[in-house]
């Protein structure tokens, strides 16, 4: 790994102790305990994936396995943070159908695209994850819109923990985008940007 590689690793793993240990003080996991679970299942596959960085295979198996728990583990906090927003609201039997219908329709959108244009040379499990997982990204910059229409439109007061639970996941998608937009339209043009924007935008969104 470069001298970069590390310093950004060090510094996204202390700042996702630093967080779990904040949630904890603050008694916040009994709040929000599926976005607990993705920090901490964050610090686990962190050291996981550490421990096997010699063996290639395993890694490869387990950092594969891992995305597929995150992208999981990402739509429940989501959900869990909506809840806590607009469960007043949840009385209408309409409104329980918005978060489950945004998610069902940008995955239906993501899957067809996976099924039309598989990505070549890829394994199936690996092609599997990565239209999960682009899903996903899709789903926490969508929700995140959501959250401030509804906001704006039904005039529910803003919550801090939730809102920015939605807006950390929605920054780690834009830094994820951009080095995907990079990487397809100019190719290695801008390497440092493509290699660091995702790594960038993990460690605003767990400041946020």
């Amino acid at each position: 790994m470069r001298p970069l590689d590390i310093t950004m690793s060090i510094i996204g793993t202390t700042l996702l102790v630093w967080l779990a240990a904040v949630i904890v003080r603050r008694r916040l996991h009994r709040e929000y305990p599926f976005f607990f679970t993705y920090v901490a299942f964050s610090l686990l596959n962190t050291v996981a994936l550490l421990s096997m960085s010699g063996n290639q295979v395993t890694y490869f198996y387990v950092y594969w396995v891992a995305q597929a728990f995150y992208a999981v583990l990402a739509l429940l906090a989501l959900h869990e943070a909506f809840h806590d927003v607009f469960y007043g609201f949840y009385s209408f039997r309409w409104f329980w159908t918005i978060f489950p219908g945004v998610v069902a329709i940008i995955f239906s959108v993501c899957t067809t695209h996976a099924l039309l244009k598989p990505a070549s040379g890829a394994p199936h499990l690996t092609t599997v994850i990565l239209s999960l997982g682009t899903a996903v990204s899709y789903v926490q910059a969508g929700l995140f819109v959501i959250f401030l229409l509804l906001v704006a439109v039904l005039h529910v007061r803003w919550r801090r923990y939730p809102f920015d639970i939605a807006l950390g996941f929605a920054i780690y998608t834009v830094g994820d985008w951009t080095a995907l937009a990079l990487s397809s339209g100019f190719g290695n043009k801008f390497p440092l940007i493509i290699r660091y924007a995702s790594p960038v935008a993990y460690i605003c969104a767990t400041l946020v």
